[in-house]
């Protein structure tokens, strides 16, 4: 394989415009030039060894037909199994859905029975409400009695003071 693929005269023209030094231009050319005339197939070559791409075309052809016809028994099986695991997986799901729509009237109830706690807790804070106000009237009619005793009281000692002094000074 000695033909020529490449024009590395070309390549290295092209390498020296693109920067590189001369020699280093034509040393790629050549090194390129050489590996790929050792590993492409020309037309030369192909005539040298009496390679016939047609020939290899109908060859192709036929291992077409050969892979085609492997396959579509290898869908068959394929489709076939995988109907049989979409059955299963589908039984499986139905039997889960029907777990789950269970589990849901499960928590309908609870939200139910905490629907009714919250109900009472209200009705409790209600009540509180109700008997906070009530303490909180009687506390302040026990600060106004107490005002009011007080009030008496600073009279009465005030009227027993008087009196006390009314008669040491009659």
């Amino acid at each position: 394989m000695d033909a020529n693929v490449i024009d590395t005269l070309k390549v290295a023209n092209r390498l020296k415009e693109a920067g590189f030094e001369p020699p280093m231009a034509e040393g790629l050319a050549r090194a390129l030039g050489e590996e790929l005339g050792d590993r492409v197939l020309t037309s030369v070559d192909r005539d040298a060894f009496g390679v016939r791409f047609d020939e290899l075309a109908t060859r192709s052809d036929g291992l077409d037909v050969k892979f085609d016809a492997r396959f579509e028994g290898l869908e068959v099986k394929f489709d076939a199994r995988f109907e049989g695991l979409e059955v299963k997986f589908d039984a499986r799901f139905e039997g889960l859905e029907a777990k789950f729509e269970g589990l849901e009237a499960k928590f309908g109830g609870l939200e139910a029975k905490f629907g009714g706690l919250a109900g009472q807790f209200k009705a409790l804070e209600t009540k509180l409400d109700v008997q906070y106000e009530s303490v909180k009237v009687q506390l302040a009619a026990m600060a106004t009695n107490f005002k009011l005793l007080v009030t008496m009281f600073a009279v009465g000692f005030s009227a027993i003071i008087g009196l006390g002094v009314y008669d040491v000074m009659t």
